[in-house]
């Protein structure tokens, strides 16, 4: 992730980040992981970026609709 750095006037550092724009693709899958010995649903998205290789993310943050399509 480039970083971009400067000064201040005062001396001191300042750092910036490049917000990148992420597209995420629903998988339509819904998996169950133990967490904690307990069954949690979790949503599976899909991001494929910047040449490298895919990343699937787990959002426990589902309605109970998505649930109904597993």
């Amino acid at each position: 992730m480039p970083i971009n750095m400067w000064m201040h006037k005062q001396g001191k550092a300042y750092d910036t980040y490049h917000n990148y724009e992420y597209d995420f693709k629903d998988t339509g899958v819904v998996v169950t992981v133990n967490i904690r010995q307990r069954p949690v649903n979790c949503k599976v998205w899909k991001v494929e970026k910047h040449g490298n290789a895919t990343l699937y993310l787990l959002d426990t943050n589902i309605p109970d609709k998505a649930l109904s399509k597993k």
